[in-house]
C-alpha cells in the first residue's frame, strides 16, 4: 500500500520576509529623509540627531546584512530550478554575487568612485534580468512591466548622475518626466498587481495615493519664515527625498518623491495576506527610493531572485491545482492509499 500524496506548495512570505521589508521601509526612510533633515532644523534638539543617526545606522546595517543572506539564499534556491534559461543563470548569478561582495566591502569603508558607478549600474541590469520569463506567465505579466519601469527609471538617472560627473552640464536641460512618470507608474502597477482580486483594491490605491500627497500639502509652507517645527522638519525631509533634484520643487514634486515609499508601505500591508510577490515588488519600489546607495542595488537583486521563485512556485501551483482536481474526480477519498 503506497499513501499517494499531492503536497501544496506555498507562497507565503512568512515572518522573515515580511520583517525584512519592514527593515528596508525604516532603513531607506531614515537614511533618506530623516537623518539629513534633522541637523540644523531646530536648536536643542542634539540628542534627538545623535539618537536617530545612530538607530537608521544599525538599520541599515542589520538591513544590509539580511539582505545578503536573503540574496544568498534565494541564489542557492532559484539557480537549481528547471528551465531556466542560461543566459539567465550567466547573468543574475554574477551579478547578485558581484553585488554582495561590493556591499560587504561597502561596510567598512566607503567604496571607490568606480566600484561605486558599478554597484550603481548592476540595479538595472539585475532588475531587467527576469523581464522575459516574468512576461511569458500571466500572472507575472505586470510584475515584468513594473521591473522594466524600475530598470529603465534607474538608467536615466545613472546617466545624468555620470554625465554630471564627467562635467557635462545637463541640469537645467535634463528631462525629470520621463523618471516621474516611470517610477509613478511602477508604484502604481504594484498596487495594482498585489491588489488584483481583492474587493479592497481601490481602497489600497486611495492610501497610497493619501500617503504621498498628503504630507506633501502638510509641508507645503515648510519653507515660509512662519513656519512651525514639525512644518520645517516634514519640509526638509520631503526635499531630502527629492536630492538629486531632478523634479521640481512643491507638492507635486514632494508627492512623487513620496511615492515609493508611500507605495512601499501599502505592499508591506499587502503581504500579509501571504504574496511574495508584494515583499518583492516593495522591495523594487525601495531599491529606487534610494539611488546610488549600495543599499539599494542589494534590494534589487533580492527583488529580481524572489519574483523567479513567485514565478515558479506560481506555475507549479496552477499545475498542481489541475493535477489535484483530476485526481480528484477519479476518487471519492483525496487522501485515499492504494
Amino acid at each position: 500500500m503506497v499513501s499517494v500524496t499531492h503536497p501544496a506548495e506555498s507562497a507565503r512570505p512568512g515572518l522573515s520576509l515580511v520583517a525584512f521589508l519592514a527593515g528596508a521601509w525604516l532603513a531607506a526612510i531614515g537614511a533618506r529623509a530623516l537623518s539629513p533633515a534633522l541637523p540644523g532644523s531646530a536648536i536643542g534638539i542634539a540628542d534627538l540627531i545623535r539618537s536617530t543617526q545612530f538607530v537608521a545606522a544599525c538599520v541599515s546595517q542589520l538591513v544590509a546584512a539580511g539582505g545578503i543572506a536573503l540574496c544568498v539564499r534565494l541564489l542557492g534556491a532559484v539557480l537549481p530550478l528547471p528551465g531556466l534559461g542560461v543566459g539567465l543563470r550567466l547573468v543574475s548569478a554574477p551579478a547578485t554575487l558581484a553585488v554582495v561582495a561590493l556591499v560587504v566591502s561597502s561596510a567598512t569603508r566607503p567604496l571607490e568612485p568606480e566600484l561605486t558607478f558599478v554597484l550603481a549600474a548592476a540595479l538595472p541590469l539585475v532588475l531587467l534580468c527576469p523581464v522575459a520569463l516574468l512576461g511569458s506567465a500571466t500572472k507575472t505579466r505586470l510584475a515584468a512591466l513594473i521591473l522594466i519601469a524600475t530598470g529603465f527609471a534607474g538608467a536615466f538617472e545613472l546617466s545624468w548622475f555620470e554625465l554630471s560627473r564627467r562635467g557635462i552640464g545637463i541640469g537645467a536641460a535634463w528631462p525629470e518626466w520621463p523618471i516621474d512618470v516611470l517610477d509613478f507608474a511602477a508604484a502604481t502597477l504594484s498596487i495594482v498587481q498585489c491588489a488584483k482580486g481583492r474587493r479592497r483594491a481601490g481602497i489600497a490605491l486611495g492610501v497610497f495615493l493619501l500617503l504621498a500627497v498628503v504630507p506633501a500639502w502638510l509641508a507645503r509652507h515648510g519653507a515660509s519664515p512662519g513656519a512651525s517645527g514639525s512644518e520645517v522638519l516634514l519640509y526638509r525631509s520631503l526635499e531630502a527625498l527629492r536630492a538629486p533634484a531632478l523634479t521640481k520643487a512643491g507638492l507635486i514634486g514632494h508627492a512623487l518623491a513620496l511615492a515609493p515609499f508611500a507605495a512601499s508601505l501599502v505592499l508591506f500591508r499587502l503581504s500579509w495576506f501571504g504574496d511574495e510577490l508584494c515583499v518583492a515588488l516593495g522591495l523594487c519600489l525601495l531599491a529606487r527610493a534610494v539611488p546610488g546607495a549600495p543599499i539599494a542595488t542589494l534590494f534589487g537583486a533580492a527583488a529580481s531572485l524572489l519574483t523567479i521563485r513567485v514565478f515558479y512556485v506560481s506555475f507549479r501551483q496552477g499545475s498542481g491545482a489541475i493535477a489535484t482536481k483530476a485526481a480528484a474526480s477519479l476518487s471519492p477519498a483525496a487522501s485515499a492509499s492504494t
